[in-house]
């Protein structure tokens, strides 16, 4: 087995690419993939691999339909599957450039492909200058850690075998075995930020040292594994300070600020993944606004993809402008007993029976004279000028000033459950019960109301 064909297969065995894994490579035509698509069909007798091959016509060059011939042709000499597609006629904003859309079109290509062919995994053929030409990049653009660990080996269903091989290696490789492939001449073009890396900052750096290629690509492999240890404390962190409810992550704000500064960030971070699915699109901006917010401890600020970060006097919340959470309670009449769903997500369990012997002190339960009541009752959020007579004080009080006593946001007011009856307020869901509907020594049925609200 040559040296090549050795490094990709330890690189898969990294990867931990198994026997019976279908893969299906992303071949240009270009030197990288071909050597990628011979080196793979020849090692995947021996791995128990399944393989498949797809390329992509992006439309921007002439000779680009002579281009996927060709990768048709490498797949069809190895009885490989080919799959092959061209874009819609280009529908992209203002000033985008040909580069980021062909990406973009490209892998929503592969990822079609992938399903079709039943791929575990797409292959590409990134090598260790590519790594480094990213992460040189991405330094000069301004990145954080996880900009510079560059790309890795495996993640998000992508593997990338020559990860840790250099182009050099590559063009060795297609002599030896006679292959031909193409050269795409926007490679050449310094129109294009990494082709000025390639072909003008790099090697000024490697003047300086020779192998800054292999110490970038080491700065990234030991960014990555850092990196993966700083996830798992964000991701514990997220799990004792934060609960999920409704599609949102509420906060203990009080031990969201006790954190150090750098993982309170990573908690951010980590919690906008969950919620979103990915952490595309937040940037530096987003985070430092949001530790600001929780400074202040009051406000909101808004966040990419239509999420927001809202704080109150206990609490920060990440979650979407259309998240359950952040929707105000709708008002719901109980014609009689029953088990009832709000608009908030959670659950009103209402039930008649025998006053009890002794009273639970769940804040979220309350058990009333049903005497002193009738149908239907009213559940809705608070109103101006509501007032309660708390059991255990004299007189009335006003809802509004129930909450400031109790720290409670103005985010969380529109959602608390109010029972009305007869326009009377008879119990704030969590807070108080009015006295006079408490049980009595003549009570002889009972009302029990019960608000359970979702842990996750």
């Amino acid at each position: 087995m040559s040296e090549f064909r050795e490094k990709v297969c330890l690189a898969l065995v990294r990867a931990g690419v198994a026997s019976g894994n279908r893969i299906l490579i992303g071949c240009s035509g270009g030197p990288d993939s071909v050597s990628l698509l011979d080196a793979l069909h020849l090692l995947a007798p021996g791995l128990g691999l399944e393989l498949a091959v797809a390329c992509f016509n992006h439309g921007l060059r002439a000779e680009a339909a002579d281009e996927v011939e060709q990768v048709r042709r490498l797949a069809q000499d190895r009885s490989l599957p080919f799959y092959t597609g061209s874009p819609k006629p280009r529908d992209r904003s203002a000033g985008r450039s040909d580069q980021a859309w062909a990406r973009k079109v490209r892998m929503a290509f592969l990822e079609e492909a992938g399903k079709e062919s039943k791929a575990d995994l797409l292959a590409l053929a990134h090598t260790a200058d590519d790594q480094a030409e990213t992460v040189l990049m991405r330094l000069v653009r301004g990145s954080g850690l996880r900009g510079l660990g560059g790309m890795s080996l495996i993640g998000g269903g992508i593997v990338r075998p020559l990860l840790l091989i250099r182009r050099e290696e590559v063009l060795a490789y297609l002599g030896e075995r006679s292959l031909a492939f193409a050269q795409d001449p926007s490679n050449l073009n310094p129109k294009y930020m990494r082709v000025r890396m390639r072909r003008t900052l790099l090697p000024l750096l490697a003047q300086e040292n020779p192998r800054i290629v292999e110490n970038l690509c080491g700065l990234a492999l030991g960014l990555q594994s850092d990196l993966y240890i700083l996830e798992e404390l964000a991701a514990a962190d997220l799990e004792r300070l934060g609960r999920r409810e409704g599609g949102a992550y509420i906060i203990d704000r009080t031990g969201f600020l006790e954190r150090p500064s750098g993982a309170a960030r990573r908690l951010v971070r980590q919690a906008y993944a969950q919620l979103k699915g990915d952490r595309r699109s937040l940037t530096r901006d987003h985070v430092e606004a949001v530790l600001a917010l929780a400074r202040t401890g009051t406000g909101e600020t808004h966040l990419p993809e239509g999420f927001r970060a809202l704080a109150g006097p206990g609490e920060l919340v990440l979650a979407h402008r259309k998240a359950a959470l952040l929707q105000p309670l709708a008002a719901l009449r109980l014609p009689g007993p029953g088990r009832y769903t709000l608009s908030t997500g959670w659950t009103m369990e209402v039930e008649e029976g025998l006053p009890p012997k002794v009273i639970s002190p769940d804040p979220n339960q309350a058990v009333m004279d049903l005497d002193k009541l009738s149908w239907p009752l009213e559940i809705r959020p608070v109103r101006p000028g509501d007032r309660i007579s708390p059991l255990g004080l004299d007189g009335s009080k006003k809802l509004s000033d129930l909450y400031i006593d109790r720290k409670v946001g103005r985010r969380e007011r529109d959602r608390i459950p109010v029972v009305v009856h007869r326009g009377e307020v008879a119990w704030v869901a969590g807070m108080a019960l009015s006295r006079g509907f408490v049980l009595g020594p003549e009570t002889k049925k009972a009302l029990r109301i019960r608000l359970i609200r979702p842990e996750t």
